[in-house]
């Protein structure tokens, strides 16, 4: 008789992947470990777009570059956030994850 295994593999995720994904993608690498991280996914979101909707409705050149370099400096710390972030998490939560 034949047997068939019916343990599912599950992929285990890495570190090495996690801060791979965020130096090319930014905060979109939070959405690989998503259960864990989504909170921090949408709080960048919700801020990048406040500040991009804000941006759009000036019409004063002066006040819209402050915006504008507003919106380059929350990029800019998002950026360097996903990857910190990423890079400090143990080895640990990447195998266990995502119990």
């Amino acid at each position: 008789m034949n047997e068939v295994n019916t343990n599912k593999i599950v992929p285990t995720k890495t570190k090495s992947t996690a801060v791979i994904l965020a130096v090319l993608f930014g905060v979109f690498a939070w959405l690989y470990t998503h259960k864990k991280n989504i909170g921090k996914f949408i709080i960048a979101m919700v801020v990048w777009m406040f500040l991009l909707i804000t941006y759009m409705g000036m019409s004063d050149l002066v006040i819209g570059g402050l915006v504008l370099m507003l919106i380059w400096v929350w990029n800019v710390a998002t950026y360097i956030w996903v990857i910190v972030d990423n890079a400090t998490k143990p080895d640990s939560f990447y195998e266990n994850y995502p119990k």
